[in-house]
C-alpha cells in the first residue's frame, strides 16, 4: 500500500515546488472594459509580473508579449511596484486579424520554469 502512496506524494510535492518557482503574471484591462470590442477599438491593459522566486536571472525585460489580433501601439516602462512586483501599461488597437476574439500573450522562460498570463478579449 505505501509502495502506491509514495510515488504520487513526491509527484504532488515536485508539483507544488514546481508551482512556488513560477512567475505569477497577470494581464488585466486597465480602461473601461466592454463586453464585446470592435476592430479599431483601442484598449489599455495592465500586465503584473510578480517573481515569485526573487532571483530570477532573467531581468524584468525578458518578459515576452504575443498579440492575437491586436496591434501593440505602445507601452509604459516596467515600474517596479513592489519588492519583486513589476506592472506595465500597454496600449493595443483591435486589428482586422481578429475574428472572434483578441488575445494578449506573456511569457517569461528561465530555468526556474518561467510563467505565463493573457487576456481574452471577445469580438463582435
Amino acid at each position: 500500500m505505501i509502495t502506491k502512496i509514495f510515488p504520487m506524494l513526491v509527484a504532488a510535492m515536485l508539483f507544488a515546488l514546481g508551482a512556488a518557482w513560477a512567475c505569477e503574471i497577470t494581464v488585466t484591462n486597465d480602461g473601461e472594459a466592454k463586453e464585446f470590442y470592435s476592430i479599431g477599438d483601442q484598449v489599455i491593459l495592465k500586465v503584473t509580473v510578480v517573481l515569485t522566486h526573487r532571483n530570477c536571472r532573467e531581468g524584468i525585460d525578458a518578459t515576452k508579449f504575443q498579440p492575437e489580433g491586436l496591434e501593440i501601439l505602445g507601452a509604459t516602462p516596467w515600474k517596479e511596484t513592489n519588492r519583486n512586483t513589476y506592472e506595465r501599461l500597454i496600449k493595443a488597437e483591435i486589428d482586422s486579424a481578429a475574428e472572434n476574439e483578441a488575445i494578449l500573450h506573456a511569457r517569461r522562460t528561465c530555468n526556474k520554469e518561467g510563467g505565463y498570463g493573457a487576456i481574452k478579449l471577445l469580438i463582435k
